[in-house]
C-alpha cells in the first residue's frame, strides 16, 4: 500500500518529530533541535547532522515484494552534495544541507511504534538511483511526487535498521 494523498506534504509530523528525536537521543545523538516546517525535521547544527522524518503508511513487506526501499525524490537535496537544487515549484535554490550528514527515519505506521532508520551513507550511495511510479499520477500526484530514490532491497536489508517499540522499549528487529 502506498500513500493515497495527492499532496504528501500535508501530513502533520509534530508527533513523528518528537518520537524520532527521543529515539535518536537514546542512540547517542545530542543537542537535537527541530527544523523548520518545510526544512530538515531534526538538526544538530554544530555537527552539520540531521534527520528527515517520514510516515510510510504501508506494510514493510512491500519493500521486499517490490525489491527495493524508497524515499521521495523531493528529499534528494540532503544527500546530493550539490550547491543548488530545484524546489517543488521549479525554482533553483541554494542547498543549505550540501555538507550535512542526514539520516532518514521512516515510520511504518501512524502509531509511530515501528520505524526504518536509514544511515546517510546508505542513501548517499543511491541518491541518483531513481524510479518513477506513473500510476500515482492517476491518484492526483504531480511532478516529482511520483519519483523516488530506489535502494535495492538486498543492499538495504543489510544497512537499513528496523526498530519496533515493544513493551515501551525500542527493539532492533533483524
Amino acid at each position: 500500500m502506498i500513500h493515497t494523498k495527492p499532496i504528501p506534504l500535508t501530513h502533520n509530523d509534530s508527533k513523528d518529530r518528537i518520537v524520532a528525536k527521543s529515539f535518536l537521543e537514546e542512540r547517542g545523538w545530542y543537542d537535537i533541535e527541530e527544523g523548520g516546517e518545510f526544512d530538515l525535521d531534526l538538526i544538530v547544527p554544530q555537527y552539520k547532522r540531521g534527520a528527515d522524518i517520514e510516515s510510510f503508511k504501508g506494510d514493510i513487506n512491500t519493500f521486499k515484494s517490490d525489491g527495493y526501499f524508497r524515499i521521495p525524490v523531493r528529499k534528494q537535496k540532503y544527500w546530493s552534495g550539490e550547491s543548488t537544487y530545484i524546489d517543488n515549484g521549479g525554482n533553483q535554490r541554494i542547498n543549505p544541507y550540501k555538507e550535512w550528514f542526514v539520516d532518514y527515519i521512516q515510520f511504518c505506521n501512524s502509531n509511530t511504534d515501528e520505524l526504518l532508520w536509514y544511515n546517510h551513507k546508505t542513501i548517499k550511495s543511491y541518491h541518483k538511483n531513481l524510479i518513477e511510479w506513473r500510476g500515482l499520477y492517476k491518484k492526483g500526484f504531480k511532478g516529482n511526487q511520483s519519483i523516488f530514490i530506489k535502494i535495492p532491497y538486498e543492499y538495504g536489508i543489510r544497512h537499513i535498521q528496523h526498530w519496533k517499540r515493544i513493551n515501551n522499549e525500542w527493539t532492533k528487529i533483524n
